[in-house]
């Protein structure tokens, strides 16, 4: 399983973005499972991460999505959800802690900062992610509940 998220920016500032999640079939190709979006308006171009964050903290998500796991892998529990958060960490991040039921890691951002983090969680106890420096919390981390 993995993440994308593909960030389109029109010289208005109008943003449309899409978070999905994927898994390779087969032949190795990626074939989105699920994917949900949003739009919005306001967005300064040239659009460049700030290296002290913005209002709310170190971290930009731009959306979330999610699925029954069962229907990525037929020996998940019915009750398990994978889930999908995207975004951008800030200029002065190199990590983004993904915690989840049971697991805590951290994944590198990539050159611009953009991230999917996917993760696998229950009802109300899901995922939380939180922007790095050498590993050290940036700002407070923010949480997703259930897609569902």
């Amino acid at each position: 399983m993995g993440g994308s998220v593909p960030l389109l920016c029109v010289p208005d500032g109008e943003f449309d973005t899409e978070t999905d999640i994927a898994r390779s079939n087969a032949t190795g190709v990626w074939d989105t499972c699920v994917s949900g979006g949003m739009r919005g308006i306001g967005l300064e171009l040239p659009w460049r991460r700030p290296r002290d964050g913005w209002p709310p903290g170190h971290l930009l998500t731009f959306g979330c999505c999610g699925m029954a796991a069962s229907n990525a892998d037929d020996d998940a529990d019915d009750d398990v959800e994978i889930v999908a958060v995207s975004g951008f960490v800030s200029g002065a991040a190199d990590g983004v802690r993904v915690t989840t039921p049971g697991v805590d890691r951290i994944i590198v951002p990539s050159r611009t900062g953009a991230f999917v983090a996917v993760g696998l969680g229950r009802g109300f106890d899901f995922m939380t992610v939180t922007a790095t420096n050498a590993g050290m919390p940036l700002s407070p981390g923010r949480s997703f509940p259930s897609p569902t």
